[in-house]
């Protein structure tokens, strides 16, 4: 079937006149003649139009093979779904806890005990974000059962952190994703060098003074946001990191250690949300489709975060009191050495001057 055939077949399906087309198109009903007739060709633009008017393809009215009415589907605009947020907001030194410190206690495991935890973080936040659907799972940040994930089928995705998923944002209500990362340097003051004063006329004093030194606690942390919207309003849920993983360091590292193997975080954490912004920005191309209803994703049932949640955070109290008992016998046996360590070299002293003082008597 010809296009002039397809023209006629169809307004007369729709029951329009020619010049009820032509209104429509915006041109003379002399031309609508003119296109059923072979008189005239119509150009791309008013094809396009005819192919809106009647709700077939533009592949359907340029393909003389094509038979079958193609009916475009009809794109409506969806409804968003809702968002499933909690109050919880990341922590600085989440990872600390993540890879088994605690900070309460000041308390460094042992290592093989550390790892056991944070294996153990990555276990749980695994089976927590599989139970509900995640398809895809990314972890944001080295030593943390901290992530982003994704689930295809119902078309969400969300954030796992602090033993329990936090956020969940269906992908049609996605806005954008952005981070920043900015060094907050805390100087030492702590440090004396004998100093001299000076004016005009000579030295006017001299003293002790405190002397700022860089790099004894450098703290950097990366601000980043998931923006999402919630009818008309756009609305940020924050995820800051820090790199001051306590874990990670120990009475014998010096500074210039600390800065290297901060800065190797830092750019491990930059990496991973560059990765990120560009997942995102991909989700939020899916998400047209879903807003045009060209594609229905699945039904989200948001009691099954909140039942995973109860269970998620029951089992993370108990792991924060095992980590804070763990740090405290870990302290325990630390004093206890330094005390026996103590009383031997005190013990070492005391007979050394015992028999110094024999020496000195038979002299």
């Amino acid at each position: 079937m010809k296009l002039s055939e397809k023209i006629l077949y169809l307004r007369k399906r729709a029951g329009l006149s020619q010049e009820d087309l032509a209104n429509q198109l915006d041109v003379s009903r002399q031309a609508i003649y003119k296109w059923e007739t072979e008189v005239s060709f119509p150009e791309i633009a008013n094809i396009k139009g005819i192919a809106k008017i009647f709700n077939v393809t533009f592949n359907y009215l340029m393909n003389d093979e094509v038979e079958e009415i193609e009916e475009e589907k009809v794109r409506v605009n969806v409804e968003p779904r809702k968002v499933f947020t909690t109050d919880a907001t990341l922590k600085q030194n989440q990872p600390d806890i993540d890879s088994g410190y605690h900070d309460t206690h000041q308390g460094w495991l042992k290592e093989e005990v550390s790892d056991s935890y944070y294996n153990s973080r990555r276990a749980a936040a695994e089976k927590a974000m599989r139970a509900v659907g995640a398809t895809e799972i990314y972890y944001l940040q080295t030593y943390s059962a901290t992530a982003f994930f994704y689930d295809e089928n119902k078309m969400v995705c969300g954030v796992y952190f602090g033993g329990a998923i936090q956020f969940v944002c269906p992908i049609e209500n996605l806005a954008g994703f952005d981070f920043n990362s900015g060094d907050n340097i805390t100087y030492n003051t702590k440090k004396r060098m004998p100093m001299a004063g000076f004016n005009g006329k000579g030295i006017n004093s001299v003293g002790m003074a405190r002397v700022p030194s860089v790099g004894v606690e450098i703290d950097t942390l990366i601000t980043s946001f998931i923006a999402y919207r919630e009818g008309m309003i756009v609305k940020k849920f924050p995820l800051d990191f820090s790199v001051d993983c306590k874990c990670y360091f120990d009475k014998r590292t010096n500074d210039e250690e600390k800065m290297v193997l901060q800065n190797a975080l830092k750019t491990a954490i930059i990496t991973t949300l560059k990765e990120l912004r560009v997942r995102i920005s991909a989700l939020m191309q899916v998400a047209q489709k879903i807003t045009e209803g060209l594609v229905e994703p699945k039904e989200v049932d948001y009691n099954l975060y909140a039942v995973c949640n109860e269970k998620t955070n029951a089992t993370y109290e108990e792991y924060l009191r095992t980590i804070e008992n763990a740090a405290i016998t870990d302290n325990r046996r630390s004093d206890i050495k330094q005390s026996i360590v103590g009383l031997f070299l005190g013990s070492l002293v005391i007979g050394a001057v015992i028999l110094i003082g024999v020496a000195l008597k038979h002299l």
